[in-house]
């Protein structure tokens, strides 16, 4: 997911008066009677309630207040055209409270009487929850910076709405003229940085200087934080979780098989969760840890002294740089270690010494791209908990329909004109076959538009291409035996996404980079001798996915025994997982107390020798 962090209006509750996140600075130079400086100013009561509410995390509270908003209130602002304000404040309410037709409402009006780009800015947000319509959002927000070219702000949510559409490289300029503006500022530098993972032309060296750079903008004066000692006693090592999603599709699960059967006498583990909509599996993870704490809303010094108070010996920040990460926390160094998993690369802060990596995703040549020195698991860091219910593996579709159908599966921020490219020269080849695009922004007509404009550009015929758009996860599992192969995308290969087509008898054809996230393919590929699928280079990649139009026999024969495969792969092993990463962690607490069972240890050697067989047809 993206790293991103929106700016509000912040109202003091009890107050007449509001203040700007800093990048909204500038704003004021092109307001009109949308007064973003309401201090002085009459507020009606039933507002500040509301803001109240929802500044508490009492969401549900505010918008039964909203919905009970006094006729008075209503009529204020309808006879009232020049308290735009209040109603900019209105729209703006419901939008918190996740109403969002209400809040478009309020904001039209608004626009009606002026056009001021953060009412634009703030309609866009009223779209980008639903990907339906994702091209509605972008209009806004080009409308906002047309109105307000030079507001760094505006131009990096240009970029988020660009980047949500699949167009990567349009989001990355837009982000870089963001940057270029306030240099200094490390959240537009972030965020600019994980678009660029996105981009084919990116390299491990311009993300490790990104990153620094990133840390020393961040980075707490050594005089300004407290260092807790070692802890000398004995007893279990105390791990802390932090996490911004201790819920339902977080990469927090991917630590699931430990957190379920960790050595409670060596392990006592502990979660600080950044959730903001707690769901089920909150509550499941809850109980599997011998103590959680939620997170949600406290400030980074207040999370700090929490994970003090536990005397946390070694600190996991779960997920790198995506939304929402709490890297804040781990820049105040609240643990004597700090580790980093899950990331897509370096978080680029000098007090996390330590990330646990995998050696295929990271090979040993790989590890000066890293601020942390590299722990490899054993096993790898792909890990997969099959769904609970699943359809069963369907026949190879191509036997009935007379044709390969191709599909890809991946969220349409991975798709770029790279990726586009490279399947429309398949498409060629093969000019009876069939694209599958399933993306959560697909039933969004001016998303299908472009990207079908693009592929006909390409010489690929607008009928040969399918868009299928969100669907319930057992229906989404269904719609993947459709299809015969999967074209990974380039460079951020799929993940999770590439683990349930093979669960589903379906193989990903990927092609392998030299970054963090181009190498995810071939790292899930080879732990489950599928080397066959892995591309070095875009011939490669063409040829492969082009093979088995006169092999059907071959890919039946695959497909029939993907799932048995899996099963028996260290992917699909949560045991040694477990013991993968308590080793880890144990090998990590020896290094920095600077002694081993076995002597002195190379961090940045290989802690573990791959093993994966062939597909004996091969």
């Amino acid at each position: 997911m993206e790293s991103d962090q929106r700016a509000n209006l912040v109202w003091c509750p009890g107050t007449h008066t509001a203040s700007e996140s800093g990048y909204l600075t500038g704003l004021r130079i092109v307001q009109g009677r949308v007064d973003l400086d309401l201090a002085g100013r009459e507020i009606p009561t039933d507002f500040l309630e509301a803001n109240h509410a929802i500044s508490t995390g009492c969401r549900e509270k505010a918008g039964d207040i909203l919905v009970r908003l006094a006729d008075e209130d209503l009529e204020l602002l309808e006879t009232a055209p020049v308290r735009t304000d209040l109603l900019f404040y209105l729209g703006k309410l419901w939008f918190e409270t996740g109403q969002w037709e209400q809040a478009r409402e309020c904001l039209s009006k608004v626009l009606s009487i002026e056009p001021h780009p953060i009412v634009h800015y703030q309609l866009a947000e009223t779209y980008l929850p639903d990907l339906r319509y994702l091209s509605k959002a972008l209009e806004h927000m080009q409308q906002a910076v047309a109105l307000c070219p030079h507001n760094a702000f505006l131009l990096d949510q240009l970029g988020h709405c660009l980047f949500q559409g699949g167009r990567a490289h349009e989001a990355v300029l837009a982000s870089e003229q963001a940057v270029a503006l306030q240099p200094d500022n490390p959240q537009l530098l972030e965020r600019l940085l994980w678009r660029l993972n996105y981009v084919p032309q990116t390299t491990r060296q311009t993300l490790l200087g990104g990153y620094q750079r990133w840390g020393r903008l961040v980075q707490v004066p050594p005089g300004a934080r407290t260092l807790p000692l070692v802890r000398q006693a004995e007893g279990p090592l105390r791990v802390g979780l932090l996490s911004p999603d201790f819920c339902r599709g977080s990469a927090v699960l991917l630590m699931e098989p430990f957190i379920s059967a960790y050595d409670r006498q060596a392990f006592a583990v502990f979660g600080y969760g950044h959730v903001g909509c707690p769901d089920a599996t909150t509550e499941r993870l809850k109980t599997l840890l011998d103590g959680y704490h939620s997170v949600y809303g406290l400030g980074a010094e207040a999370i700090a002294e929490l994970i003090r108070a536990d005397g946390i010996d070694i600190l996991i920040h779960v997920g790198g740089h995506c939304r929402d990460n709490r890297l804040d926390v781990v820049a105040l160094q609240p643990a004597p270690i700090q580790v980093e998993y899950g990331g897509i690369g370096t978080a680029g802060l000098a007090g996390q010494t330590f990330r646990l990596g995998d050696e295929w995703i990271d090979p040993p040549d790989s590890l000066a791209g890293y601020v942390e020195k590299t722990i490899y698991l054993a096993g790898g860091q792909p890990m997969f908990a099959p769904p609970e219910q699943s359809p069963l593996v369907t026949p190879l579709p191509a036997r009935s329909r007379g044709h390969l159908t191709f599909g890809s599966f991946n969220n349409q921020s991975k798709i770029n004109d790279q990726c586009l490219d490279l399947w429309a020269r398949v498409l060629r080849t093969l000019p009876d076959a069939r694209l599958v695009l399933k993306f959560p922004a697909a039933h969004d007509l001016g998303v299908q538009r472009y990207f079908r404009e693009r592929l006909e550009t390409l010489g690929v015929q607008p009928e040969r291409i399918q868009f299928v758009g969100q669907l319930s996860h057992y229906a989404y599992l269904s719609q993947i035996g459709e299809v015969d192969l999967i074209l990974d995308t380039y460079p951020f290969n799929g993940c999770v996404t590439t683990m349930e087509a093979l669960w589903m008898g379906v193989p990903v054809v990927t092609l392998k980079g030299d970054t963090f996230v181009s190498r995810m393919g071939y790292a899930i590929m080879r732990r489950l001798g599928l080397d066959r699928f892995v591309a070095d280079d875009e011939q490669a990649f063409v040829a492969k996915a082009c093979h088995f139009a006169s092999r059907l026999g071959e890919l039946e024969q695959i497909r029939a025994g993907l799932r048995e495969r899996f099963l028996a792969s260290p992917v699909l092993d949560p045991k040694r997982y477990t013991q993968d990463l308590s080793d880890a962690l144990n090998t990590i607490h020896r290094l920095w107390r600077g002694q081993s069972d076995s002597g002195p240890i190379d961090v940045n050697s290989t802690a573990c020798e791959p093993n994966a067989q062939e597909i004996t047809a091969y």
